[in-house]
């Protein structure tokens, strides 16, 4: 599973926030995460489940439009964005990682923002608790 998916394995938390709840946590904590939902990324939604369906889950373009869609929608100058790879990353292979990165990379700049990857190794767990062993 992806970020989200990871997030969601902790018990209480959510993604599917509503657009007031979005509101809340900004005011109250200062930051904010959430998913695809019905009212934010709604076609992103849909074009995910038509990937999973076309098995094209895997295209690399298409993961990159889905990735910087939502980056640059949210309006910040400046991109740093976490390539995994590895045993427990979506991309296994070093040269496909890398090649995501270069694509997110010239989508960002394409956008006119300053924008960086950096490729994190995930062949072993971040920590005692996370990944995909406990979703």
């Amino acid at each position: 599973g992806g970020t989200l998916d990871k997030l969601e394995s902790v018990p209480g938390f959510r993604t599917n926030l509503t657009a007031g709840e979005m509101v809340d946590a900004l005011r109250d904590v200062g930051v904010c995460i959430t998913g695809a939902t019905a009212g934010v990324a709604p076609v992103d939604r849909r074009l995910y489940a038509l990937r999973d369906v076309s098995a094209t889950t895997s295209s690399l373009p298409l993961i990159v439009s889905s990735i910087m869609s939502k980056k640059i929608a949210e309006g910040a100058s400046a991109l740093l964005l976490d390539v995994k790879t590895g045993s427990g990353a979506f991309l296994k292979g070093m040269s496909d990682s890398l090649e995501l990165a270069r694509l997110l990379v010239a989508a960002g700049h394409a956008a006119g923002r300053r924008t960086l990857a950096v490729i994190t190794n995930n062949d072993e767990p971040i920590g005692r608790a996370v990944g995909n062993r406990v979703e």
